[in-house]
């Protein structure tokens, strides 16, 4: 019975060569692999900037708002006039 050679993770896979034609056929697919993840990470980036502009107005008005003085109320003007 034949034995296996012990599994190694770090071990490169065993590959094999590409004749031309796999070549021919394989650069247009790997081109538009390579364009769809050039696309998905230009809309992160954009992602990424508009939620850092939502955080910034949110920071501005946080601080407008902390910077407001704060109005009262009077109770007890408010229950000799409604009633």
């Amino acid at each position: 019975m034949a034995t296996r050679a012990p599994f190694d993770p770090y071990a490169l896979p065993n590959l094999m060569r590409l004749s031309e034609a796999d070549e021919e056929w394989y650069k247009p697919r790997y081109r538009a692999i390579q364009d769809l993840v050039h696309e998905m990470e230009d809309e992160n980036n954009i992602i990424a900037f508009k939620i850092s502009q939502i955080r910034h107005r949110l920071e501005m008005r946080q601080e407008a708002l902390a910077s407001q003085p704060i109005e009262r109320s009077n109770d007890f003007q408010f229950f000799t006039t409604y009633r």
